[in-house]
């Protein structure tokens, strides 16, 4: 399985951001109320990362010999679970960034100060699941070649 590099995921953040910041402002501009960010999403988020290093320190102890088994389904599962961690959080984190960035200009009004602040903490989850996508698929790589993300667990 090809890895997923961090300038991928710099690149679908930043046009993901860009198209979000566009369709924000001209509904805003428009008269439109941005759409609310409830304080649990960076909090779904962060668990969410949680959960996939979880998984990954499993295959983790595997690839330095302090596991004696891993099944082979789920070292890929856990591979493809990483890969999916670090693309959708760098969509996120694209979208919240965005969002909070259209939303800047109205930071004394206290109503829109609050759904910026919760956009900006959901961009900072957002970045962390990223982070944890791409930290889970480098303890899934195996010795051999290097642009490939693959675990070997037979027994």
């Amino acid at each position: 399985m090809k890895k997923v590099s961090l300038a991928l995921l710099t690149a679908i953040t930043a046009v993901v951001g860009v198209v979000s910041w566009i369709v924000d402002t001209m509904l805003i501009g428009g008269g439109a109320s941005p759409f609310p960010v409830p304080w649990s999403v960076a909090v779904v988020l962060i668990v969410a990362a949680s959960a996939v290093v979880s998984f990954g320190w499993r295959v983790r102890e595997y690839q330095q010999g302090r596991a004696a088994h891993l099944d082979p389904f789920t070292a890929t599962r856990t591979v493809m679970l990483a890969h999916a961690a670090a693309y959708t959080g760098a969509v996120l984190l694209g979208v919240y960034g965005a969002h909070a960035l259209a939303l800047i200009g109205d930071w004394g009004h206290a109503p829109r100060r609050e759904v910026i602040v919760a956009s900006i903490l959901a961009a900072v989850g957002s970045a962390v699941l990223a982070g944890a996508g791409l930290v889970v698929q480098r303890w899934c790589e195996t010795g051999g070649d290097s642009g490939q993300s693959s675990v070997d667990a037979s027994p």
